[in-house]
C-alpha cells in the first residue's frame, strides 16, 4: 500500500512539473498578438519593443510613410486573431493572423483604408524572449 502511494505521489509531481513548464509556442503567439495590437493601433513605440533591431528599422520606415489622413482613419481598437502557429525548431515560430478594423495600406501610391488584413509573422527567440523578425 505504501509503495502504491509513493508511485502515485511521484506521478503527480511529474505531471505538475510538466504542466508548469513554459510553452514556447504560446509565448511566441502572445508576443505576436501584443505586437499586432500595438502596430495596428499605431502605438509604434510600443510595437517596437517586440522587434529585433532590423524589424525596428522596418517599423520606423512604415511610420515615416503614414499620412495624417491615414492616421485619422484609425478610430477603433484592432481585433487581432492568431490563426495558426508553426514552430520551426527551437528558435523560430511562424504565426499567421487576421487583423480586423485596421489600416490597410497596399502601396505608397494609394491612400490606406480601414479593413481586414491577413498575414504571417516570423518570431525569433533572442535570448529568452521572442521577437518579431524582419520581413526583409
Amino acid at each position: 500500500m505504501m509503495l502504491h502511494l509513493k508511485k502515485c505521489s511521484i506521478i503527480c509531481v511529474i505531471f505538475m512539473l510538466i504542466s508548469c513548464q513554459n510553452n514556447p509556442t504560446k509565448e511566441a503567439k502572445d508576443v505576436a498578438e501584443k505586437y499586432l495590437e500595438n502596430l495596428y493601433a499605431c502605438r509604434l513605440d510600443d510595437a517596437s519593443k517586440y522587434c529585433t533591431k532590423e524589424a525596428q528599422e522596418d517599423l520606423a520606415w512604415y511610420a515615416s510613410n503614414l499620412t495624417d489622413q491615414e492616421l485619422s482613419l484609425i478610430t477603433k481598437q484592432p481585433v487581432i486573431s492568431i490563426l495558426k502557429s508553426h514552430p520551426q525548431g527551437d528558435t523560430l515560430v511562424v504565426v499567421s493572423y487576421r487583423a480586423e478594423q485596421v489600416l490597410v495600406a497596399d502601396s505608397l501610391e494609394h491612400a490606406g483604408h480601414i479593413g481586414t488584413k491577413e498575414g504571417t509573422l516570423e518570431l525569433l527567440r533572442v535570448g529568452k524572449k521572442w521577437r518579431i523578425r524582419s520581413e526583409r
